[in-house]
């Protein structure tokens, strides 16, 4: 009975650490005393455990929990990369390396996969060292016609060792990760630069399952979206939208993908730095972490996030601007919304604010020398001590100006109106008091005019 309950612990133990990963690392020449397991997740890098030391230069990595299946690394003790490797089905395998050069010997036992990931990583640092000797030859004049073809005949051996793993591990990371990795291929059809744009820009995707969350652990998922997003999407918040929404769809139905590319976005234009961008971090919040169950998701974080979604929903571009009605310098109240100006300039300033006073100057300037566009400036000064922002009106010379003091309301506190925690903070009405901008340099602003009167009228 004893030997019986014996072995069946034994079976469930073993069972359980089957589960698991056990991956030994030796190193040549190594004085290290510890090594660091780290895995990707998109471009950041997590470490995942220390290894522990066997003997002088054999390192173990073992767990009864599978690694995510990946790209992950070992760090030396200083967190200095030695190696990667493709953490997949084979978890259970033996990498040797010098410490000091770990791709000039670097050998796996154990993992078919590993063995033709470092193979091809050889393969590819010999093709491209091979090109660059060549194209060295180029510049000092030799033929350029051979070089063609010689750079073409090594990129092919790159492609067929690319076949190969297709056909030698279909459905693995390694082949996945290289799929993905290539650009469609260019028809012969295709004549001219913007052709070959817009073929690039409907087949980017094509050979990368963005609802693989194998290569969310790889850091060619960020490298691809963000490389999506600088060349082939036009730099305004609704174009992005249109693309986000397009790309979470085809991310879903996993919910790790889908997590991964709302944060992703979330996080990139929360504080972008271009004007009406924050359009894109409420449609965010509206479409995705209001409705769905993102990963990483709080009860306190989900607040914060629709707390800042409702101060910026009522100033977007292109929203009706919030009415303000505030003393004036006759102790009477004033709105924006009687003037009947084409364009209005609402500017929240502090005479206390070095940098206010200097664009405070160019606004006048830019103003002056205006005599094409009809523009007044509703001028919301923050200060309480009214003698003081009177004088200091008188100062500045922007008496002409509509001044009124954002502190005299009787329209709510301005800061959560209009989203104003910094100053000088500038907003842009048209004529029918729609926010068309934001936020802009005032040196910048005749300019931006000029542009929305030839594309508006």
């Amino acid at each position: 009975m004893k030997i019986l309950l014996f072995s069946l612990l034994f079976f469930i133990l073993s069972d359980s650490f089957s589960q698991g990963h056990k991956i030994k690392v030796i190193l040549k020449d190594a004085d290290d005393t510890t090594l660091t397991l780290a895995c990707y997740y998109g471009e950041k890098i997590k470490p995942v455990e220390k290894a522990v030391i066997k003997k002088s230069g054999k390192y173990l990595f073992a767990s009864g929990k599978k690694l995510p299946y990946g790209v992950c690394m070992v760090l030396n003790g200083n967190n200095e990369k030695l190696f990667e490797f493709i953490s997949g089905e084979d978890q259970f395998f033996t990498i040797s390396a010098r410490a000091n050069e770990p791709f000039k010997d670097l050998k796996v036992k154990g993992s078919k996969e590993n063995k033709r990931f470092f193979k091809y990583l050889d393969l590819n640092k010999n093709v491209y060292k091979k090109i660059l000797e060549l194209n060295d030859k180029r510049k000092n004049g030799e033929d350029s016609v051979f070089f063609e073809r010689q750079k073409d005949s090594l990129l092919n051996i790159l492609k067929e060792e690319r076949e190969n793993i297709e056909k030698k591990l279909p459905g693995s990371l390694l082949s996945e990760l290289l799929k993905a990795g290539d650009l469609p291929e260019l028809p012969d059809t295709i004549k001219n630069k913007r052709e070959e744009f817009e073929f690039y820009k409907r087949h980017y995707w094509d050979n990368f399952d963005l609802s693989d969350k194998r290569l969310l652990h790889t850091p060619l998922y960020d490298k691809k979206l963000g490389e999506y997003f600088d060349v082939f999407v036009p730099r305004q918040p609704d174009s992005v939208i249109k693309v986000i929404d397009v790309l979470i769809a085809k991310a879903g139905p996993d919910s790790e993908a889908v997590s991964h590319l709302v944060w992703y976005f979330t996080s990139k234009y929360r504080d972008y730095g271009y004007m009406g961008f924050d359009k894109v971090f409420v449609h965010m919040v509206d479409k995705y972490f209001s409705k769905y169950d993102m990963e990483n998701v709080t009860p306190s974080i989900l607040t914060v996030l629709k707390q800042r979604a409702d101060r910026l929903r009522p100033v977007l571009t292109g929203k009706k601007a919030p009415n303000l009605i505030m003393i004036d310098t006759s102790g009477n109240y004033k709105s924006f919304l009687t003037l009947k100006n084409d364009f209005v300039i609402i500017l929240f300033w502090d005479y206390n604010c070095g940098v206010c006073k200097k664009e405070i100057q160019i606004l006048k300037k830019e103003l002056f020398n205006n005599n094409k566009f009809d523009v007044a400036v509703f001028a919301v000064n923050v200060n309480s001590d009214l003698n003081k922002w009177k004088k200091e009106l008188k100062n500045r010379g922007i008496r002409e100006w509509i001044n009124v003091n954002g502190t005299e309301s009787i329209t709510g506190d301005f800061h959560q109106l209009y989203d104003v925690f910094k100053t000088p903070s500038l907003y842009l009405l048209n004529k029918d008091k729609i926010i068309i901008a934001k936020n802009i340099k005032p040196e910048k602003l005749m300019e931006f005019i000029n542009l929305y009167v030839n594309k508006h009228y």
